[in-house]
């Protein structure tokens, strides 16, 4: 009898003989190993890039069903069982229209899930726990169970993400800050809000749900996430907080968080469909966040259709309210527009927040055809140690590429921006081919400096969206030989062009944590 087929007899068959037992003893010393040493074992066999399930294929439900001796210590070990994810999916989105686009609807358990919840809380005694639990917005359903079960641990949670309907986020935000004391990371999605809705609907109603930071300081909360209306309420701040996200709030009830938020240093702020510029004050105060490096401003919408000629809230004016000393990237979309979409006359919101807060930024990317090609230049010359800059083709003109390509005398550190080092196209329904021989030029500047120059660059990124993975190369090739810009092509290459896929680009700094966004 082999080792693999002892394991395999003594897992599925309780009767298995004591001999046997023995047998495996000797043959795998791990069998011998004191409690401790097997629970320190079983602790580095969970899962590393996503929470345990409740799977009998993975652990810690595998190690229970190896042998008893296992599945004691197994179940003796509250470490093993104070994280899991249940429901299908908490960071999701699930969109109500069945089968549209491909979409699957997910088939919920929420009366298993209930009991695998109640076993895992039971046994992780009484340590901090971590928790997603997810569910789509189905009336037919009720999530009670489970939902009952995560409420009354309150006092445990520690790490929780909510992926529910809107009445059960209610009796969630009811829950904070009082009744969880150990709270570090929290998260909050509303399965009540689609991402997309066809033009011919309207989008949901939004309930405020009001968190009430009033009765307690929550002194270990450092994220904290809410796709969700949220109404906030302050009576003290959260000193420990180091990242915020903020998605469907409003811009006025925004300025308040921050000034509740000191030292956060990685910013989310998404809004929704038209707002009206009075629903953004004028600044009263600067809100000072000394610590903030990484900003993403985002004002998005549920369709594509046609808007009126409304006053339009240009986001951007949220930037008057800021101080940012320490701010290194900075992401800007806009994929809402008023009926005219113009181009404004100036866009001088980041330039302002760059002089008032004397920062130095290192990575921007403008999202947006709402620029002018001179705010852009005036961005770019007040960041002197820009690596990365990603724009749309609107604001990738003459104007910009002269600015990028062309030094006011024969040093590299005349050029502005010299330390930039990769490029990114970011594809908008006006792109042109003509932006991709700009975003050469541009490249062509810093590749083919004389050797010796200061900051000549060995490899330049030029990221486009629209190059595919298998073909970076020929897709390229293809453009520059048939507008005739093979010599601009051949400099690239030969000097170290490195053309890279849009999506892959974003697949590689998501896997390496750089890409927040």
């Amino acid at each position: 009898m082999t080792m693999d087929q002892i394991l395999t007899d003594q897992a599925t068959d309780p009767a298995m003989h004591a001999s046997d037992s023995e047998l495996i003893t000797k043959l795998i010393p791990i069998h011998s190993a004191p409690p401790e040493i097997l629970s320190d074992i079983f602790l580095r066999c969970l899962p590393v890039d996503e929470l345990p399930r409740s799977s009998p294929n993975t652990a810690p439900i595998l190690l229970t069903h190896v042998c008893s001796l296992w599945r004691n210590v197994a179940v003796s070990t509250p470490d093993l069982w104070c994280r899991i994810e249940v429901g299908v999916g908490a960071k999701d989105v699930f969109e109500h229209t069945k089968g549209w686009h491909g979409y699957v609807k997910p088939h919920p358990r929420p009366s298993l899930d209930a009991k695998v919840l109640e076993q895992w809380t039971r046994r992780s005694g009484s340590m901090p726990l971590t928790v997603h639990i997810g569910y789509p917005a189905e009336p037919e359903l009720s999530y009670d169970g489970p939902f009952e079960i995560i409420r009354n641990v309150a006092h445990r949670w520690r790490d929780m993400l909510f992926g529910l309907p809107t009445p059960y986020l209610q009796r969630v935000v009811a829950l904070i800050p009082t009744d969880t004391p150990l709270l570090e990371s929290f998260a909050m999605n509303d399965r009540s809000i689609p991402r997309w809705v066809s033009y011919r609907d309207e989008p949901p109603p939004k309930r405020p749900l009001s968190f009430n930071f009033v009765s307690s300081p929550l002194p270990l909360l450092q994220s904290l996430s809410i796709r969700a209306a949220v109404w906030f309420n302050f009576n003290t701040q959260l000193n420990a907080l180091q990242t915020l996200s903020l998605d469907h709030c409003r811009p006025s009830n925004s300025l308040e968080i921050l000034r509740n938020c000191p030292n956060i240093e990685e910013l989310t702020l998404v809004y929704y469909d038209l707002m009206r510029s009075d629903e953004l004050p004028r600044p009263e105060s600067i809100i000072l966040l000394s610590r903030l490096q990484k900003f993403r401003l985002v004002h998005e919408r549920y369709n594509h259709e046609y808007l009126g000629d409304e006053e339009f809230l240009e986001i951007g004016k949220l930037l008057r309210h800021l101080c940012l000393p320490s701010l290194k990237s900075f992401f800007y979309r806009i994929a809402i527009l008023p009926g005219d979409e113009e181009v404004p006359a100036k866009w001088n919101y980041l330039s302002r927040l760059i002089l008032r807060s004397n920062c130095s930024i290192e990575d921007l990317e403008f999202e947006t055809i709402r620029i002018d090609a001179a705010s852009m230049v005036k961005c770019l010359r007040l960041s002197p140690g820009l690596k990365h800059l990603g724009v749309t083709g609107a604001a990738l003109g003459e104007k910009l590429v002269n600015a990028l390509t062309t030094p006011l005398d024969h040093t590299i550190t005349t050029f502005m921006c010299p330390l930039l080092e990769s490029f990114h196209l970011i594809h908008w329904d006006n792109t042109r081919n003509v932006d991709l021989k700009f975003a050469m030029e541009i490249a062509r500047s810093r590749l083919c400096l004389p050797i010796g120059h200061q900051g000549r660059v060995a490899r330049f990124s030029f990221i486009y969206d629209r190059f595919h993975e298998s073909d970076l190369w020929r897709d390229l090739k293809r453009t520059c030989v048939f507008r005739s810009w093979l010599q601009l092509y051949t400099d690239c290459i030969e000097n170290g062009l490195e053309p890279i896929s849009g999506i892959k680009w974003r697949e590689d700094r998501k896997r390496k944590g750089l890409l927040w966004y």
